[in-house]
């Protein structure tokens, strides 16, 4: 198959992931793209790409972002990220790796085993969780896995849980594209691949929003955990190839 097709199959499956569930469009793109494109390239598309979904979601969900639950997190992985850089260059990635997917995996056993149960945590775990988003940010460039939790385990509706993600994901998205703007990494190659591509992101976004839109929250909970159980073994799995066990 050509290549630029291969991309936009690619580009409405990050977009329907991330429409159905409010992450995971990286998730799912990244590990392909590098297939058909080099990683310079294939990054900040990525990022073009997470831009472009999240502006969508911020408008569909418009009604139901709160400033006050979104700016705890973004204040506080800011100073977590020159942490998260620290561990990056004096602790093994594969152990990185590894403890990341076990907490995601750990995460997903509870979750299971309390039937789904819910609690109303209080601000300081936002703090924390924004502070973790940022460390992984700076060691892995995965600083969703905090937040997703954290929203998971709130027991608010749906829609509050997916704005909530979306808007933390839409302003540490504006930080990392200005970052590859000034690196030079969003470059003329990156802008017209984004072009043939995005409608295909938005073509997903509408199709998994029509998807969500169609559940009610515990099935949308359970979706969440879903991904976050298979990001979690795909992590550890990373890992331990990394390790060379």
């Amino acid at each position: 198959m050509p290549t630029d097709l291969l991309l936009c199959l690619i580009a409405f499956s990050a977009g329907f992931t991330q429409g159905l569930s409010g992450f995971g469009s990286v998730l799912v793109a990244l590990p392909l793209m590098v297939l058909l494109l080099d990683l310079k390239t294939a990054v900040p598309l990525a990022g073009l790409w997470g831009m472009t979904i999240n502006i969508i979601l911020l408008l569909t969900l418009r009604r139901h972002l709160d400033l006050t639950r979104i700016v705890p997190l973004v204040v506080a992985a800011l100073p977590g990220v020159p942490l998260g850089v620290y561990f990056l260059k004096n602790v093994p990635l594969w152990l990185l790796e590894m403890v990341l997917g076990v907490l995601l995996v750990v995460f997903s056993i509870y979750f299971v085993w309390s039937g789904g149960k819910t609690r109303r945590l209080s601000r300081g775990w936002a703090y924390a969780a924004g502070f973790s988003s940022g460390c992984l940010g700076g060691s892995l460039a995965a600083s969703g896995p905090p937040v997703i939790i954290y929203t998971a385990l709130q027991p608010w509706p749906k829609d509050e849980i997916k704005s909530t993600l979306t808007g933390f994901f839409f302003l540490s998205g504006l930080t990392i594209i200005f970052a590859q703007i000034v690196a030079g990494l969003i470059t003329p190659q990156v802008l017209k691949t984004s072009l043939i591509s995005i409608p295909f992101v938005v073509l997903g976004v509408i199709s998994g929003t029509w998807c969500y839109n169609r559940m009610e929250t515990i099935r949308y909970r359970q979706v969440v955990v879903g991904l976050v159980t298979l990001l979690g073994l795909i992590t550890v799995g990373k890992s331990l190839a990394g390790s060379g066990f």
